[in-house]
């Protein structure tokens, strides 16, 4: 190739979890990756930090909530007009089980972003409000249904999503899903790991603690 594709990376994770009591968990994680391509000048940085606290009352064990904060930061140096972007995020998760049969799950975020592309610069905010239901309908079979809206208020913009979906128990503790959304959206800050878009999808589902990792040593 006429144009040298070479290019360096380097990438670090860190993180630390502690108990603070019986029922609550705090964590910290950081995630850099620093890339330079040989065909181009300047560099590429993408940096995300997250802190959160974890709550689940061990005498029950029918509900558990995450609270996070996190911070991303990108930046990519090796296009003429430079591009930046940070993001502030909030967000607040809660895993209810009322009976042996029903999952809730809910989650609600928020985000703050300032970014420059192509040398213009923009500052806006969305707020994300999810959740999810569960219902077993025998031993190895269940069926949910989600809903979630996204708003932004400053540019007056509203998403919505909800959708059905099946899933099959594989084997113990570990579960298959094919749903579909009817209606959709995807941000890359706020949907996470969630199945937000509009279509068909496959969705796993895998339970487990310390215990689960005791035969591999």
């Amino acid at each position: 190739a006429p144009i040298d594709n070479t290019a360096d990376s380097l990438m670090s994770t860190v993180s630390f979890a502690r108990k603070m009591g019986g029922n609550w968990t705090g964590l910290v994680r950081n995630y850099a990756l620093f890339t330079d391509d040989d065909s181009r000048a300047g560099t590429q940085l993408q940096n995300r930090f997250q802190i959160g606290v974890a709550y689940r009352p061990v005498a029950t064990n029918n509900f558990d909530m995450l609270f996070r904060y996190e911070n991303k930061i990108e930046k990519n140096a090796e296009l003429v007009s430079s591009e930046r972007r940070r993001v502030d995020i909030v967000s607040a998760s809660l895993n209810l089980h009322p009976s042996r049969r029903v999952w809730v799950s809910g989650r609600v975020a928020a985000k703050d972003v300032a970014e420059t592309l192509v040398d213009v610069e923009d500052d806006y905010r969305a707020w994300l409000l999810a959740t999810r239901i569960i219902f077993d309908i025998s031993p190895r079979l269940d069926v949910g249904a989600m809903a979630g809206v996204m708003v932004s208020p400053g540019d007056s913009v509203r998403d919505e999503a909800f959708g059905i979906e099946a899933g099959y128990l594989v084997k113990e503790n570990l579960w298959l899903s094919l749903g579909h959304n009817f209606a959709g959206f995807y941000d890359k800050d706020l949907s996470g790991n969630d199945q937000t878009q509009s279509g068909w999808y496959i969705r796993m589902r895998m339970k487990f603690d310390e215990k689960t990792f005791r035969n591999l040593e």
